[in-house]
């Protein structure tokens, strides 16, 4: 099953997103839902700021999010479970 991001939210009275990415494939459907739809857009992302590591990204995505919250590498230490 797939979900329409651009009208889904709508009708279940959604008016924010909470994004954990930081692919380019997404700045379209954010934007339109950003503009169109009046969601707020709030993305959690990781980036090393090298280029080309597994973790580099672009900043395309910043532009089209309301909120941008960095989760720094200690974040991840922080909060991983260990048994």
């Amino acid at each position: 099953m797939t979900m329409d991001l651009s009208q889904e939210p709508l009708r279940k009275g959604i008016n924010k997103i909470i994004l954990l990415a930081c692919d380019t494939d997404f700045v379209p459907i954010l934007k339109e839902i950003r503009e169109h739809n009046k969601m707020q857009v709030i993305l959690y992302y990781f980036s090393d700021r090298q280029r080309n590591s597994i973790f580099s990204m672009s900043n395309h995505i910043l532009t089209v999010c309301d909120e941008k919250i960095l989760l720094t590498e200690e974040f991840f230490k922080c909060n991983l479970l260990v048994k």
